[in-house]
């Protein structure tokens, strides 16, 4: 299977050197079943906020990153001013997009394999942060997983549009299907994927050791049971830290996590000052990971999409407070 290196998708993109070998790290770097294999420099404006993998028809593998100067410049003007870490599902790619403090709504932007694109607002409910930092598509594409921000005890569950018949036409309100309540909480997550049904790896910008003893941590999240539009429970537990290896010292902030078949990205913003440029990690793993997100059954194909239709978040108001802001670059 060929794998081809994508800076971003459709809107701008990044000559991506080889990997660098991980020999010059202090020992064996893991993550759980995973070992770090080397790492690519990118720069921040496509690659800072998060990492995925698309299947293309032809069984070639892409991956795209996302970074703050990807932003498409209609949505930007529309007041979407943020991109989390993406997610992809038979050849179709995911996009979390958030507004300012103000916002009242959210924003999931699905990609077609010709590059067309769907809009789905979901209107924010009581209580709810306008964060919109990560998705993780379950695998059969008939749902996903959406993250807020700060310390959460909680996940959110939504229809996957384009494969689920219970997910709206573009353009209409995306409602939240179910929750996952944590048994413990999170901090700072920056993404997740599914490495099964009932297991997440999720990747943390926490800076404190207290919930995990260790900062910046990788996460699994295991699932009662897999998605299926009702509540259910999640167990995180550790796996391991963020590496930092990069040339300059201090912390980076880690952003976005992908996992595709028995390999692991996960994308880290160099600390200063190094920090116009982001590092992305590749994990491999020998161990079987059994019912991947990417794996999909044969003769299973999306239904056509519609146009895109955006509403727009400039001035709408909302009293949620500014100190639960992501505090990624925009």
């Amino acid at each position: 299977m060929r794998l081809i290196l994508v800076g971003a998708l459709l809107a701008g993109s990044a000559v991506l050197s080889p990997p660098v070998p991980a020999a010059g790290a202090p020992g064996v770097v893991r993550a759980g079943p995973w070992v770090l294999q080397g790492w690519t420099t990118l720069t921040n404006d496509v690659a800072d906020q998060g990492v995925t993998s698309i299947v293309e028809p032809a069984g070639h593998v892409r991956v795209v990153t996302r970074g703050s100067g990807t932003v498409p410049a209609d949505l930007r003007r529309q007041g979407w001013v943020h991109v989390g870490d993406p997610d992809s599902h038979a050849g179709y790619l995911l996009d979390a997009y958030q507004g300012r403090p103000n916002a009242d709504a959210k924003l999931f932007v699905l990609t077609a394999p010709d590059g067309s694109r769907s809009g789905y607002v979901h209107h924010l409910l009581r209580g709810e942060m306008f964060n919109n930092s990560f998705i993780a598509i379950a695998p059969g594409g008939q749902w996903f997983v959406a993250g807020e921000w700060g310390t959460i005890r909680r996940l959110l569950v939504f229809a996957m549009p384009g494969f689920n018949l219970a997910a709206p036409r573009p353009g209409r309100n995306l409602v939240l299907a179910a929750m996952i309540t944590l048994t413990r909480p999170m901090r700072r997550v920056q993404g997740c994927s599914f490495a099964s049904p009932t297991s997440l790896v999720c990747s943390t910008d926490d800076r404190r050791a207290d919930l995990y003893g260790v900062a910046q941590q990788i996460l699994t999240v295991q699932l009662a049971r897999p998605l299926d539009g009702r509540a259910v429970t999640g167990a995180p537990s550790l796996l391991g830290a963020v590496p930092h290896l990069s040339a300059c010292p201090g912390l980076g902030e880690t952003e976005g996590i992908d996992i595709h078949g028995r390999h692991l990205r996960l994308a880290q913003v160099e600390p200063t000052p190094c920090r116009s440029s982001t590092l992305l990690y590749s994990y491999s793993s020998a161990d079987s990971l059994p019912g991947t997100q990417h794996d999909t059954p044969d003769g299973v194909t999306a239904p056509p999409l519609g146009h895109l239709a955006l509403p727009t978040q400039d001035g709408v108001l909302n009293r949620r407070a500014a100190e639960h802001s992501h505090h990624d670059p925009v």
